[in-house]
């Protein structure tokens, strides 16, 4: 009895190398979609839900197979679709909602730290306008004269 399988003639062995064979060929099922996703770093296109039912249909297998005592072939095979099925969905995840968070995190992290910087230096100009050229800084400090604003160092405009 190889691996709980009672063998008594040759087609249940021809059946019993079948069943691995079947088992060796769906653990490659999903191996390109998720070769992709890792090259891309990404899962678009693909459905949540699509992948939470697919893992609930694999876990559902996986758990009848067990709770039967099915064939060692059966719940390798349902061991193999759970586990690559798991990973897919963790690839989506992980791709289009944790690294997407992180993304947008850092964008907004480097736009604010733009604007304070851009703020700051708007700032250093007008006041150094108006020590340099008594220019008002905004706030009525200064001698009332129009700024001008722009890539050209600030001066009075007459």
């Amino acid at each position: 009895e190889p691996l709980g399988t009672c063998i008594y003639n040759i087609f249940d062995e021809f059946s019993f190398i079948i069943g691995w064979m079947s088992v060796a060929s769906w653990t490659f099922a999903l191996l390109p979609q998720i070769v992709t996703n890792c090259k891309n770093k990404a899962a678009e296109s693909q459905s949540f839900w699509f992948w939470m039912l697919w893992l609930v249909g694999d876990v559902a297998n996986f758990m009848g197979c067990i709770l039967t005592k099915n064939l060692v072939t059966n719940t390798a095979l349902a061991l193999v679709y759970f586990s690559l099925t798991l990973f897919a969905c963790l690839q989506f995840i992980w791709y289009e909602y944790i690294v997407k968070k992180l993304k947008f995190e850092q964008q907004k992290k480097a736009f604010l730290q733009h604007q304070l910087l851009m703020h700051a230096t708007s700032t250093q100009h007008v006041f150094a306008a108006d020590a340099k050229h008594n220019i008002v800084d905004g706030h009525g400090h200064g001698q009332a004269t129009k700024l001008r604003v722009g890539s050209a160092p600030m001066r009075p405009i007459a």
